[in-house]
């Protein structure tokens, strides 16, 4: 049990996979062992959870028990999906191997609002004509009298610009792709990190 709770105070984002000799009838054991009985109080604590499958996963001459766990701690076992026991791969210890999926990857980056734009290939003719036709438009009658009348002249010099740049200015082509990682694996990066400083 302590090791558990040693194992989750160090990183409380796992996954813990492996024989631990712990059979459990609420599991789909025949019976429960001592350490079946440590591995129920570990699960009624809610630190960790289990994988709801009760295929056994030790087979030698004719007894058959679920003996090794994949535990864990959410967000993480919910993303555990086809768990299987395959057969014994020649091995005399009678434990059928374990495989299962689990699905963390990267998430699709979201569009920057900012532009990528190509100065070398702008056309500033283009520019100057463009920016010249919106800057007219601003009525010169009206004073700036308030820090409201400055803020919408701002804007407005603003907005002629960007119009200006857009039709004279072509957006570059990104040389690279980057992208986002998800919640789950930055968490297991960082507690990777604290690792190896500790």
């Amino acid at each position: 049990m302590n090791i558990f709770e040693e194992l989750y105070n160090i990183n409380n984002n796992c996954i813990i996979v492996g024989d631990l000799n712990a059979t459990l009838s609420e599991m789909g054991s025949t019976k429960t062992n001592a350490r079946g009985k440590q591995l129920q109080e570990l699960l009624n604590e809610g630190l960790i959870e289990c994988v709801d499958d009760d295929s056994t996963t030790f087979e030698k001459n004719d007894y058959e028990a679920k003996l090794d766990w994949i535990l864990g701690s959410q967000p993480l076992l919910s993303f555990i999906t086809n768990v299987e026991t395959h057969p014994t791969i020649g091995t005399l210890n009678g434990h059928k191997p374990l495989t299962f999926d689990i699905q963390i990857g990267a998430e699709a980056k979201p569009t920057s609002p900012r532009l990528s734009l190509n100065f070398k290939a702008a056309k500033w003719t283009k520019f100057r004509s463009k920016l010249d036709q919106q800057l007219i438009l601003w009525n010169k009658d009206l004073s700036l009298n308030s820090s409201l009348d400055i803020e919408d002249y701002s804007t407005f010099i603003t907005d002629s610009i960007m119009l200006a740049t857009q039709e004279a200015v072509p957006t570059s082509t990104p040389t690279s792709k980057s992208y986002t990682l998800s919640e789950a694996c930055k968490s297991l990066i960082t507690l990777k990190h604290q690792a190896y400083r500790r």
